[in-house]
């Protein structure tokens, strides 16, 4: 994606947010983690939870996610 593009410009904000812990748009392939656990009926508020991988669409966000839902790293 060219950095002069709409969503790459927004897409950094998004993140920023989604690190402080605010309301943020986080990338879809993160949601869709926490949407498979989710229908899984898995619960991650306690438990130890290990992201494999730290990219700024996948990784990161998934785990700043996971920490909103009390998991642990």
């Amino acid at each position: 994606m060219h950095k002069s593009s709409v969503l790459w410009r927004a897409a950094w904000p998004s993140l920023g947010r989604l690190a402080a812990g605010l309301d943020a748009f986080a990338p879809a392939t993160a949601e869709v983690v926490l949407a498979l656990l989710e229908h899984y009926q898995l619960e991650v508020e306690g438990e130890h939870v290990v992201v494999v991988g730290r990219s700024t669409v996948v990784g990161k966000p998934a785990a700043h996610l996971l920490l909103d839902r009390n998991a642990t790293r």
